[in-house]
């Protein structure tokens, strides 16, 4: 007997299933950062990690950060998270300290985005199913 899938299920899928999109749109894009060595695009990411944690709302930052990790996976290879634990920490933290200031100050904006996320977990649900 097949269990029903959890939350958890559908999110890991969910992301995984987004991940799988964002290296196909990296890869379709021709892999800008393909020409760095490894130790090249470990400080490049490293960087970028850092200026993306200083400002969590600058799209182009987290952009550039993405496109960096995406050649970490286009190569095989995983980002190295274990080795920024300090950024990353910095990262989680101010995501919530935005998160707690919408819902704070606009309590309208913090549901749409808590719906738009619900949203594209049930968009994965219905493509999944199919």
């Amino acid at each position: 007997m097949k269990k029903n899938p959890t939350i958890k299920d559908d999110v890991l899928g969910f992301i995984a299933s987004e991940q799988a999109d964002r290296l196909a749109d990296y890869l379709s894009r021709g892999r800008k950062h393909h020409n760095l060595t490894g130790p090249q695009l470990f400080e490049a990411w490293k960087a970028a990690f850092k200026l993306m944690a200083d400002d969590v709302r600058d799209y182009a930052k987290r952009q550039y950060e993405e496109d960096l990790k995406q050649e970490f996976l286009a190569r095989g290879e995983e980002p190295p998270y274990d080795l920024i634990h300090d950024e990353m920490e910095r990262f989680v933290a101010e995501v919530d300290a935005v998160m707690k200031h919408q819902e704070a100050t606009n309590p309208d904006g913090f549901a749409k985005t808590v719906k738009a996320v619900e949203a594209d977990l049930n968009d994965y649900r219905g493509r999944k199913q199919n």
